[in-house]
């Protein structure tokens, strides 16, 4: 997280949605888990990274770049970790979640896509990530953990 911040203070720009555990999604989420606490503390353990994250790209004052966090209201079907979307050498990380929760959840599967290599499939994810950034209006305010800048 040292190293995230680091670049973010120098001009990195993070975009991260997560499932709002307070929706309807994240309530079936709780009920299919069985145990409510197994989808709360998760959640929360990424918030404060991403809090802690934030922290860490404010020490010496602003930021060069950006950390933006939206909660989204549905079960995401995929993750995507895109590394230069915009560039001719970009590459994404692609994890395909599971149908199923909890232990009997298969292990994910995940491929990584590279731009010069896979322009449709790339450009694919680059689309569907925009769409649904762009369907949730509000971006979450990330909370500075006690003692940051």
């Amino acid at each position: 997280k040292h190293t995230l911040g680091s670049a973010i203070n120098r001009g990195l720009h993070v975009r991260v949605m997560i499932l709002d555990p307070n929706s309807t999604a994240g309530m079936l989420m709780s009920e299919k888990v069985g145990d409510a606490e197994r989808v709360r503390e998760p959640h929360e353990r990424s918030v404060r990274y991403i809090s802690e994250i934030a922290g860490l790209s404010h020490v010496n004052g602003a930021a060069a770049g950006s950390l933006r966090v939206k909660y989204v209201p549905w079960i995401p079907s995929c993750y995507v970790n895109m590394i230069d979307g915009e560039r001719p050498y970009g590459q994404a990380l692609i994890g395909l979640n599971s149908f199923t929760l909890g232990s009997a959840a298969p292990r994910r599967i995940h491929f990584i896509l590279d731009r010069h290599q896979d322009e449709d499939a790339f450009t694919y994810f680059c689309q569907q990530y925009e769409a649904l950034w762009n369907s949730v209006e509000a971006e979450a305010e990330i909370v500075q953990p006690s003692g940051s800048a």
